[in-house]
């Protein structure tokens, strides 16, 4: 997290959001900036960083701190899993275990499925989640899919903001 020292007064005078789309625009012209060009552009993780007061900051902080007055407390989490998606009803405050309770499944995963796994001595699947830093496995499977219920059941016992993102 930053320490921000933007308010919202300053950004206001400076960039005017869209709250519907989720995107800034420049009010004024800065440098190369033309009046109502968009800002901001998309950094390595997929998310909109726009360079304000000589500082870069992500779009979705940006966001929060312009429609609510300040800047978030804890993580800001795209409800829909979409990073550049900064509509203000896409957003909301999240600790960071309630943040990685809405992350998909990781890309190298070969089940395609949140918590699912395939033991290769085995040759079965399974299924664990992670809560408060711990592992917890849920058992083998014959199929993905199976083991990808028992993931869905558990989620619902341990995630606190996202029972079913699986």
């Amino acid at each position: 997290m930053d320490n921000e020292i933007v308010s919202q007064e300053i950004l206001k005078k400076w960039l005017y959001y869209n709250h519907t789309v989720g995107q800034f625009y420049w009010r004024h012209a800065k440098g190369n900036t033309k009046p109502w060009q968009k800002a901001g552009a998309m950094d390595a993780y997929g998310y909109i960083s726009i360079k304000f007061m000589n500082k870069f900051y992500k779009a979705h902080r940006l966001a929060w701190l312009y429609v609510h007055g300040e800047m978030p407390k804890g993580e800001i989490d795209h409800v829909n899993r979409i990073k550049n998606d900064n509509s203000i009803e896409n957003l909301r405050v999240a600790t960071r275990k309630e943040n990685n309770e809405n992350k998909l499944a990781n890309k190298n995963n070969l089940s395609g499925l949140k918590g699912v796994s395939f033991d290769l001595k085995n040759k079965t699947w399974f299924a664990r989640i992670m809560n408060n830093g711990k592992v917890h496995r849920l058992g083998t499977f014959s199929t993905p899919e199976d083991a990808s219920k028992a993931y869905i059941e558990a989620a619902k016992t341990f995630h606190t903001h996202n029972a079913v993102a699986a």
